[in-house]
């Protein structure tokens, strides 16, 4: 995975760069640490005959790192760890499993929605969400 320093260094080799432990989004007023677990959202175009469509989704990450690139908020974020049938069950945790193989990738921070809380116990995690009916009010 590397440093803070050096993912972001590769992302934005010559760009004006500054990191950061704690971040506030201006839309919602959600704060992003790093450590927290988050959900971003994922768009993705399909086209089925003759139509468009814009389908998206919810993938839940653990935040690597924050930055401002060029006074943009970005987030760095770890490999994924969430099976899509997951939240099958409402009012149960997700049992998850970290990839640890995966790279660290980078998103803008208005694509980052709600918080998460990811407990680790022995060789599983639980992922508790408010689809899985816990409610969280900050990170």
């Amino acid at each position: 995975m590397g440093s803070k320093e050096d993912v972001w260094k590769l992302h934005a080799p010559n760009e004006a760069l500054k990191l950061w432990r704690t971040a506030t989004r201006k839309k919602g007023s959600t704060v992003i640490k790093e450590g927290s677990t988050v959900s971003i959202l994922d768009s993705q175009t399909e086209e089925t005959g003759s139509v468009t469509n814009e389908r998206s989704h919810k993938s839940f990450r653990r935040v690597h790192s924050l930055a401002t690139v060029n006074g943009v908020l970005q987030v760095a974020y770890e490999p994924g760890f969430l099976p899509n049938m997951a939240f099958s069950v409402l009012g149960d945790p997700a049992v998850v499993t970290v990839d640890v193989e995966a790279a660290v990738s980078i998103v803008a921070a208005d694509r980052i929605g709600q918080l998460a809380f990811l407990l680790p116990f022995g060789q599983r995690s639980f992922l508790f969400t408010k689809r899985s009916g816990f409610h969280f009010k900050s990170g």
